[in-house]
């Protein structure tokens, strides 16, 4: 992947919030009303704030291949209050792209869609929705680097929280 493939924070912030926003519309458009941004209770938005982060995290980590998944770390940043998956290994273009995206799907346009037929959960459903949009900002950044820039025959190389491909390699695969 290029250098500096995700930006600064302040990019990564920055279509946080604008995705952030754009579900929060699209939840006024299907429902009349504005999305919670912070529930009835401190402590009801904190738990499900936590609640949907570590949710975000085991999709991630549900969404690697059994033997990989094995050796994945799930922890926290206690500096940045965030969650991770990390783990050492390859992936091919698409499951990586499963990986990355599946998150978003599962916590922001389900409860969308979810949000119509689930009136008395309209609230949590908002809250999860909004919050979900800002944190896969960063996810979201690099399934697209990866489209953009990746061959499709390409093994992605993740280390840690490093992820690079071989172009050498994908081009000896494209020629089999």
């Amino acid at each position: 992947m290029s250098p500096g493939v995700l930006g600064d924070i302040s990019t990564v912030i920055f279509l946080g919030a604008g995705l952030s926003t754009l579900v929060g519309f699209t939840w006024y458009l299907l429902s009349g009303t504005g999305p919670a941004l912070w529930l009835t209770s401190d402590w009801k938005s904190i738990g499900l704030g936590v609640g949907f982060m570590l949710a975000h995290e085991l999709l991630h980590w549900a969404a690697l291949p059994a033997a990989v998944r094995r050796r994945a770390t799930l922890g926290i940043y206690a500096q940045r209050a965030a969650a991770f998956v990390h783990f050492r290994g390859n992936l091919s273009k698409s499951r990586s792209l499963f990986v990355l995206t599946l998150p978003f799907v599962a916590l922001t346009i389900v409860p969308l869609l979810a949000a119509p037929t689930l009136p008395s959960l309209a609230s949590e459903l908002s809250f999860v929705a909004v919050w979900n949009a800002f944190g896969a900002s960063a996810d979201l950044m690099l399934a697209t680097a990866i489209l953009r820039e990746v061959p499709k025959e390409a093994k992605l190389l993740w280390g840690g929280p490093q992820i690079c491909w071989d172009p050498k390699q994908a081009a000896g695969a494209s020629n089999r």
